[in-house]
């Protein structure tokens, strides 16, 4: 057996599993998260209409708010307006609407939202959809599953480079050739469970193709 063309695939495998891994996840994890932070806001009615701008410079000074915008009863009115314009109703002359905050998050890692935004807010009142911002610490986990899976493969690389070197030192025979093989299905089969696991592919297809790869590998010159 040429040592020096098994080493290569070797580092070969190992380099198109991680590729593969930081695509799924960067590619996967990331944009979903985007996507739902970028729908999610929450919305604060202050008591005091005139405290409108106090509570909102409050929101401003946290470092988990990224953006606090400020809509006053006139662009509530006239958005209402519009829309009834649409369905054809009719609204009275009088303003009936108060003034409102809308804050978007930049930390989505808090674990308790109502509890944050009480001890900010005390009294003043704020809405929010529950499930949508459940559903965006759920795609933050997973992005953190993804980092750490990553540093594991990184250090299955340096510990397969350990062995290698190992291997490379013993002479060569049937059960060191064999022993090697198997290791590196084995550490091929654990990238591909890691990736599994941890991006949630959506086809298993995927998982059974990249064992097919890994298998391949192992026994090829």
């Amino acid at each position: 057996m040429n040592k020096k063309n098994l080493l290569s695939l070797f580092i070969l495998a190992l380099l198109f599993q991680l590729t593969i891994f930081l695509w799924l996840g960067r590619q996967q994890a990331s944009r979903n998260l985007k996507n739902l932070t970028d729908k999610f806001s929450v919305a604060v009615f202050p008591a005091e209409p005139k405290s409108v701008v106090v509570v909102a410079e409050k929101l401003r000074r946290r470092p988990e708010i990224d953006e606090v915008r400020i809509f006053s009863a006139e662009d509530v009115l006239e958005k209402v307006r519009s829309q009834a314009a649409l369905s054809g109703l009719y609204l009275p002359e009088d303003n009936p609407f108060h003034p409102y905050i809308l804050v978007k998050l930049k930390d989505f890692t808090i674990a308790d939202l109502d509890l944050f935004f009480e001890n900010i807010l005390g009294l003043e009142s704020f809405k929010y959809d529950k499930d949508l911002y459940t559903l965006i610490q759920d795609f933050s986990q997973q992005r953190a599953n993804w980092q750490k899976g990553f540093w594991l493969i990184i250090i299955w690389l340096l510990v397969g480079i350990a062995f290698r070197f190992i291997f490379l030192s013993l002479p060569g025979n049937f059960l060191t050739d064999l022993i090697y093989r198997f290791g590196v299905i084995g550490g091929i089969l654990l990238v591909n469970y890691l990736i599994f696991k941890q991006i949630l592919l959506p086809d298993f297809r995927n998982f059974l193709y990249l064992f097919l790869v890994g298998l391949l590998i192992g026994f090829t010159e």
